[in-house]
């Protein structure tokens, strides 16, 4: 088995539990708040990704320089 096959088990695991407490919330909060949630957590968790598998760094030094910030 190559070293994939764990990363692949825990994605599988996590994206097990994110159906099961989507399903579990989907009664309880609005339409707008969930969306919200479920993208605030998106970017929050490719964020992470590139933190921790580039460099936080080099990571937000790229995302950085690729914001036009004259144009906001």
């Amino acid at each position: 088995m190559g070293a994939w096959f764990w990363y692949a088990v825990a994605a599988a695991i996590l994206y097990g539990a994110h159906q099961i407490f989507t399903k579990l919330a989907a009664d309880r909060i609005g339409e707008g708040l969930g969306g919200f949630v479920v993208e605030a957590t998106a970017a929050l968790s490719i964020s992470v990704y590139g933190a921790f598998f580039c460099g936080a760094m080099e990571f937000f030094a790229t995302l950085f320089d690729r914001i036009d910030v004259q144009a906001i």
